[in-house]
This record gives structure tokens, sequence and C-alpha cells, in this order.
């Protein structure tokens, strides 16, 4: 009778069958490595979000994502809520997912997923513990036929499956690539996946994750924690300590003076951190900081203060479509071209130095920006931008070329141009060759059709990245956006050494290719590459021999041209 009764209310609450009946093990703690799992107020807030979401999902999709920091308890309480459905419902299936197979199962392995669920049960008063089946990577229930299976995170994992939920266990630290591809494989598997993972940096799937809309969010700071968080204070650099509660500290206490909640028990772990990075990621959920950003945050908040200012006026450059010759600049509200400069008085730029023009070029979807910056080369002062998420590649080409011509210098030629080649670069460097336009990059002087920059290597774009980095710093290239500046922070270096921005991979593009991918800094640097080598390789006019195929294309051309007229 009691017994039922237990079991009754078990089913009925989950916090409920947490507190009454199950266990939680840490060998780190030698007084009691097997205690009672008595959740925290945050734990118990944690575990009702999780079955509301789960439960949510039978009505719509109810996704879940759960940053934290290290050692919150997380991964422990979504197997909770599956184990806890598993128990007490019928015919549910669950997929718990970890970057690797042995993250998920193995035997002897203590650190697995299925080793906390083995655990749990092991634990378990035995009168609540089902007739179950337990096999490599499945546990189910025999009475209910209820399941729950793992899989190790692959661009197929889930797919061709239906669940009740999925949880894909510290998702920041899988591949970048897989992870995407995950995104798309689990899409349809569930209406419930629940990703958990402390933070890794911008430029994981999980960073894309944090960013989408309208999904259900659990944080998890270790300022939740009632043992961490006793002592809790911040001490901001300049300013004065502010505590939040009577915490007797040691005469002498060395406080943390970096403007970040902090704690004893936050500033221990910081002397165990081997760098800021490490603090950043599993203790701060600070994206950012999380990565080995190629430009210090410091530099370029310093660069916002003092460089940065509003653009002076924006709008439309009308020019030809297919010529790219240049009409009026339009001011408006909505324009694309944005200046820090005010036009002459017959509506053209300044032309008292020459101009150079950097551009990166994305594939026009929506997923990244086109990037066109146009730099002074005198002052090495950036003075007009074009960022466009949906310009297409031919016409980005056409557009820039219209700037060029726009941008001219003291000796009436136009701007020297440079963009980055490989990709819908390629698509772009066609519309400016199609325009006749010459006062582009070559990067092999022997041969005019090899028009705009690559990167043949890794070092390239890092060697791009070290001389545009060391130009802001010594102010010779002077970045009036805001916005370009905040965007270098998106530069990072990779594990294997490579520099990229964070947003090379994306749900839109799952493989990550780069190629696909545009933004300010590259523009930026780009530009500063073509000012500080002065005298820029210009296309050369082509000999057109009398009668060759070209000289007869040409002629059909101008023909046509004149019966148009």
């Amino acid at each position: 009778m009691l017994k039922g009764t237990l079991r009754r209310m078990c089913s009925d609450d989950i916090l409920f069958f947490v507190g009454a009946c199950l266990w939680t093990e840490d060998q780190r703690n030698l007084d009691s490595v097997i205690a009672p799992f008595i959740p925290w107020d945050y734990q118990q807030d944690a575990f009702l979000g999780i079955v509301e979401a789960i439960e949510a999902s039978a009505a719509g999709r109810s996704d879940v994502r759960i940053p934290k920091s290290r050692d919150m308890g997380a991964t422990w309480m979504v197997l909770t809520a599956y184990l806890w459905y598993w128990r007490f419902r019928r015919s549910l299936n669950f997929l718990v997912v970890s970057r690797t197979q042995e993250y998920v199962d193995k035997a002897g392995q203590p650190k697995t997923l299925f080793a906390k669920l083995d655990f749990m049960l092991r634990t378990m008063p035995g009168w609540l513990v089902p007739a179950f089946t337990r096999t490599e990577l499945r546990l189910t229930n025999d009475d209910t036929d209820s399941a729950i299976t793992g899989e190790a995170t692959t661009g197929d994992v889930g797919r061709g499956g239906r669940f009740t939920s999925i949880m894909l266990d510290e998702f920041a630290a899988v591949d970048r690539a897989e992870g995407y591809r995950a995104l798309s494989s689990t899409r349809d598997a569930s209406r419930c996946r629940i990703f958990n993972s402390t933070i890794k940096g911008p430029g994981t799937a999980f960073d894309d994750v944090q960013k989408m809309k309208g999904m259900r969010e659990i944080r998890l700071p270790w300022n939740l924690h009632p043992e961490k968080r006793k002592g809790l204070y911040i001490f901001p650099e300049g300013g004065e300590l502010q505590r939040f509660d009577d915490y007797k500290f040691p005469d002498g206490y060395e406080f943390s003076i970096d403007g970040k909640l902090s704690s004893p028990w936050r500033d221990a772990e910081k002397l165990q951190c081997a760098n800021s990075v490490e603090i950043a990621q599993e203790i701060d959920m600070d994206s950012v900081e999380s990565s080995y950003v190629f430009f210090e945050r410091s530099m370029i908040e310093g660069l916002i203060l003092e460089t940065a200012r509003p653009f002076t006026v924006r709008g439309e450059l009308k020019h030809d479509r297919d010529t790219g010759e240049p009409g009026e600049f339009v001011p408006g509200p909505e324009g694309r071209v944005r200046l820090w400069f005010s036009p002459t008085a017959d509506g053209s730029p300044p032309s008292s130095t020459w101009y150079g023009i950097g551009c990166d070029v994305a594939t026009g979807t929506g997923a990244s920006n086109t990037a066109i910056t146009v730099c002074a080369a005198a002052s090495g002062e950036r003075v007009a931008d074009l960022v466009d998420s949906r310009i297409q590649p031919h016409e980005a080409g056409v557009y820039a070329v219209a700037l060029a011509r726009w941008f001219r210098g003291p000796d009436g030629d136009g701007a020297r141009l440079v963009w980055e080649r490989p990709g819908p670069g390629r698509n772009f460097g066609v519309a400016v060759q199609r325009s006749k336009y010459r006062h582009v990059w070559l990067e092999d002087a022997q041969n005019p059709d090899r028009t705009g920059w690559s990167p043949n290597d890794k070092d390239a774009r890092r060697s791009l990245y070290y001389e545009y980095r060391a130009a802001l710093n010594t102010r010779r290239f002077v970045n009036r956006s805001e916005e370009a500046l905040r965007e270098c922070l998106q530069i990072v270096n990779t594990p294997k050494g490579v520099v990229i921005h964070t947003k090379s991979g994306t749900e839109i593009d799952p493989t990550g290719a780069r190629d696909n991918h545009g933004d300010r800094p590259t523009a930026d640097a780009l530009c500063w590459m073509l000012i500080q080598r002065g005298a820029v390789s210009i296309a050369p006019k082509r000999v057109v021999l009398h009668s060759s195929l070209a000289w007869r294309r040409a002629e059909v051309d101008r023909l046509s041209r004149m019966e148009d007229e």
C-alpha cells in the first residue's frame, strides 16, 4: 500500500521522485562519494523547465538550450528527466548524444551518459525499479516499452528516427561541421531537442543555437549555486567594491578587480585556470572571451572610444547596372552606402588623395554580409562602406566598380579595387572584368585574368590580419565604423592554427565554407593591404589584333549598340 502510494507520488511529481528516490555520485567528495540527490532551488527550476518543454512538444516545436558554467549538474538533470519519463510513461523514446561514442556508452567508463543512468538505476529503491533490458547504447523498460538510446554526434545522428526528446550534450565541443549537420539531421527527428553545453566561444554550432529566436532557455551560471555564490561581489577597475551578502572575508583579501561577478569560489577557480579563455569558457559563460580572439578586446574597445564616430550621410549611388558608370549620389535613410564625409559641391568625394576599395563577397543569401570598404590613402581613414547580406555577387561587383569610378584621385583615376577571389568572389570578379575597369589588384602580373586576392594557404590570411591589426594599433588605419571594429572580435584563432571569422560556418551554410562568407574586417584588411603597398597592380589594356576573334566580337557588340541607339 505504502509503496503504491509512493510510486504514484513519484509518477506525479518529478521533484518528489528526485528528492525521495535518487542519489548522485561525486568522486571528488571523499566524505560522501554517494549522496542523496537533493536538488538546489536552481536545479528544481531547471527540472520543471525541462519537463515543461517536453510536455509542450506534443503541440509543436519546443527546443531548449542550456548554456552553463562548469559543474552545475545540467547533464544529470536532463538524464534524470528522461529516466523519470522512461519509468512512468509508456512507449516513449529518448535519444542521448555526445561528441563521440566513448562519451555515450563504454564499459568501465564512469564518465559516459549511460554510466550515469546505470548508477541511478542501481541506487534507486528496488521496489521502484522496473523490469528492463540493458544493451550497448540502449536501455529499454520492459514494463512500459519506453527506451533511452544513445548515439555519437555525426551528420546522421537521429536521422530516420522519431524521438520524444533528444539531448545533445556539450554541444559546443562538437566539431563545427558535424555540429551543423547534426542540427539539420535532428530537426525532424524530435520536436524537443535539448542543447546542453559550456561555452566554447563564437563559431561553434552551439553559438548559433544560442542566437536562435523563439527557443526556450535555461541558463545555469555559477552564481546560482548557493555554495559557489557565498561572498558574491563585483569590483570594477577604478570603481568601488559592491557586495551582495554578509560573507566574512579574511583580512587582506585580494579581490578580483575585473568588473565581473566574483566570489571566493570563483577567485580560487581562477587560480587553477591556465588562461583567461579557460575562465571565460568554464566559469563566466562569456562567448567572445571564451575563444582565442585575434584582436585584443581592450584594443578594440579603446578604438571604439577614440576613432569610431557616426557616419555623416547614407544613401545610394546611382549607376549603370552593366558598366558600373556612376551617376548621382542620392541620400536616403535606407541607403546601403554610408559616408564619413560630406560630398563636395558637385556631389562627388574629395579628390585630394587616391582611394583604395576592399571587398569581401558573400553569396547573397542572407547568411553573411558582402562588405565593401573605401579608404583614403593619404590619411588611412575608412571613409565609406556598403554592407548588404542580400546583394548578389555580380551586382556587388558592378556596384564596387561604380564606387571605384566615383572615388577619383588627384590624377583623375578611379580608386584601386581588390576583392577576395575564391567562392562568390569569382562571380564578383567576372562582373568587374565585364565592366572593363582596369584599376584592380593583379595577383599575377603575367596573367591579367588573375584579378583579385586569394589566400593561398592558412598563413596568407593570418598575415593579412596581422598587418591590419598592427595598422589599427598604431592608428595608421583609422576605422570610423563601430560595427566594423566590434566585428573584429569575431575573428578567432582555431585550435588548428587557422584564423577565421566565427560565422564562416552557419546553419544556412552547413559546410562551414569560408569561401561563402563575407565580413567587414576582411574587407577592411584588404583595403589596408592596398593602400600600404602604394603602387598597386593595375590590369593592363589588352591588345586586340585586327580581325581576331576578340576583335570580331567587339565589333558585333559595337554595331549592336549603334543599332540600339
